[in-house]
């Protein structure tokens, strides 16, 4: 959910739920842990973890249940927000201790985007 505010001190609107308009190949729920960065125009770029829809073939790094980064775009925090990517952040040959990293956060530089996402 989420709710919008012209300054922190609020009056904050009421949880909306977030929406996604497409129905991603890649991910199938559990969508959690977002991290928005906005651009001076307004549009939202919303990094988040999520379960992956199907496995890479003969993975050995991802299980069923584990957790993928995508990112989305919308013009408004509530969406509906479009998947930017054909597939997860995570590259096949990543290596993390349990297999998969969390918590994205994101934002841009004059360099391009960015993303830090701590692994489990």
């Amino acid at each position: 959910h989420v709710s919008v505010a012209d300054s922190a001190e609020g009056p904050w609107t009421k949880p909306e739920v977030v929406v996604f308009a497409d129905h991603s190949e890649i991910f199938w729920g559990g969508w959690t842990n977002p991290s928005p960065h906005v651009d001076p125009d307004g549009t939202i770029h919303l990094a988040f973890q999520a379960q992956p829809k199907t496995l890479p073939p003969q993975s050995k790094l991802f299980h069923q249940g584990d957790d993928v980064i995508g990112v989305a775009t919308s013009t408004h925090p509530a969406g509906p927000f479009t998947n930017t990517l054909t597939k997860p952040v995570t590259p096949d040959a990543w290596y993390c201790v349990d297999g998969q990293e969390e918590d994205p956060f994101l934002w841009r530089s004059p360099r391009g985007f960015h993303m830090l996402a701590p692994g489990m």
